[in-house]
Parts: C-alpha cells; structure tokens; sequence
C-alpha cells in the first residue's frame, strides 16, 4: 500500500468540502474532493476559524513562543542587518541565537548555568560547549 502524498489545502477550498459535506455527507464530500473523511470531520469543526481567515491561507498556525525575549532580539538582528543590505541565512540566524543565549546577561531556561564562558563548536550534528 503506497503512502499518501501530504498536501496542504487552503481555507477556501476547506470550506468548499464543508459546504459540499453540510448538503451530503461527509464521506461524500471526502470522496469528490479526495480527501479523508477525518480531514473533512475537522475542517466542520473548524467551520467558525476557516471563515475568518484569508481564503488562500493554507494553515492555522499559533506557535508558542517559548523565549520571547529571545525572538526579539533575533527580529531586531534580522530588521538590522536586512537594513544594511546584509543577507541572513538561517545559519547566521541559529550563530546569532547561540552569541545570544550565551551572553552573560541571557540564560533562556533550557540552557544550563554552566555555559558561562564556554565556546561553541559544531561536531557533526551537534554543537558543543567546551570550556576555554
């Protein structure tokens, strides 16, 4: 048995297959649209939110934001840095965090205390703190 292709659908088209499930059923509609009768079960659930959005906006996203401090000062590099004609990568982005989180005035909860004057350096997948 081959695995289905994931897909993501936009909101208009979710609340077609709401609409088309309202008039049937919902295994009728998750037929035509082909698409699965869950998916079709939790789009009527979110009916009210799917109304709301824009209708080419594929998902409703709310992450949590872990370390707002953090994100902030990453937003505030990024703005900098795009404002001088800099690009940024990802790469840059993940080093700035790491200068960051590292700093003696910043100890976001998932880093230990003891990274105090310590260096990174990447080792195959993982970055590591060594003492200097």
């Amino acid at each position: 048995m081959q695995c289905a292709t994931r897909r993501s659908y936009g909101a208009g088209f979710k609340l077609q297959v709401v609409k088309m499930a309202k008039e049937t059923n919902n295994s009728q509609a998750a037929r035509k649209y082909s698409v699965t009768q869950k998916m079709v079960i939790d789009w009527r659930n979110q009916e009210e939110a799917l109304k709301k959005t824009l209708k080419t906006k594929c998902a409703r996203r709310s992450a949590i934001v872990y370390w707002p401090e953090m994100e902030n000062h990453l937003a505030q590099w990024v703005r900098k840095q795009r404002q001088r004609g800099h690009i940024t990568t990802g790469t840059d982005m993940r080093n700035q965090v790491m200068k960051w989180t590292i700093s003696p005035r910043v100890y976001p909860p998932a880093l230990p205390q003891r990274l105090d004057g310590a260096t990174i350096s990447r080792r195959g997948r993982t970055w590591s703190w060594d003492k200097r």
